[in-house]
């Protein structure tokens, strides 16, 4: 983060991965506490309408900052997630690519779109056979929309057998690990504390400071 605060504001405002850049310092000033800080960066530098940058960068990086900050304890922001959600389904009207599948399952929960997260999750099941990721984007879908319903057994029972596959949908491990961030927050909230713990030691050299609400 102090390298991005000293060399970011000299990177064009129109450069290709100033979205993506922008959400690595949201994250980090979400992980370190500075939530306010967090928020501005994601309002002017990451969502729709502050951003500029790919499709598919803003389609990833907005609904994956909104769910951490939610995961992180922070309130659902509606207004935010329906102009997420609305930005990801025009600029990916159809499924395809499945990292951005995924993001946009995201979006459909966050917006309260129970209608789109089933048809979207029924329509990469019908496409799984033919896909190189195999069945991990529907399953992973499927789960982000279990744990937004509040069933944290289902959440967990999908997220545990697919979370060694995650790595198929591309991405970053820092973008990856959302959906293990969602299975240790699933395990706090469905009464796993032990089970939360064990996962977050299983991966305390890669990231010893995790944003999830109640994670000791």
């Amino acid at each position: 983060l102090d390298y991005l605060d000293s060399w970011l504001p000299n990177y064009p405002r129109d450069g290709l991965m100033h979205c993506h850049i922008s959400w690595h310092v949201a994250l980090a000033a979400l992980i370190l506490g500075d939530a306010a800080r967090a928020w501005q960066v994601y309002r002017e530098q990451v969502h729709p309408g502050g951003a500029w940058g790919p499709a598919l960068n803003v389609a990833t990086d907005a609904p994956a900052f909104l769910w951490r900050a939610e995961l992180a304890g922070q309130q659902r922001q509606a207004k935010l997630w329906g102009e997420v959600h609305e930005y990801a389904a025009k600029a990916f009207p159809k499924p395809g690519i499945g990292f951005v599948d995924v993001h946009k399952a995201l979006a459909c929960v966050g917006a309260d779109d129970r209608d789109g997260i089933a048809g979207l999750a029924a329509e990469l099941e019908r496409r799984a056979g033919n896909s190189p990721m195999g069945d991990v984007v529907p399953r992973l879908a499927k789960a982000f929309s279990a744990y937004g319903s509040g069933d944290w057994a289902q959440a967990i029972a999908i997220f545990e057998p697919v979370l060694a596959e995650t790595v198929r949908i591309g991405g970053s491990r820092a973008q990856r690990d959302l959906a293990e961030a969602t299975l240790l927050a699933a395990y706090l909230k469905g009464g796993g504390a032990a089970d939360a713990s064990r996962l977050a030691a299983s991966h305390s050299e890669r990231h010893p400071a995790m944003p999830v609400a109640g994670l000791a």
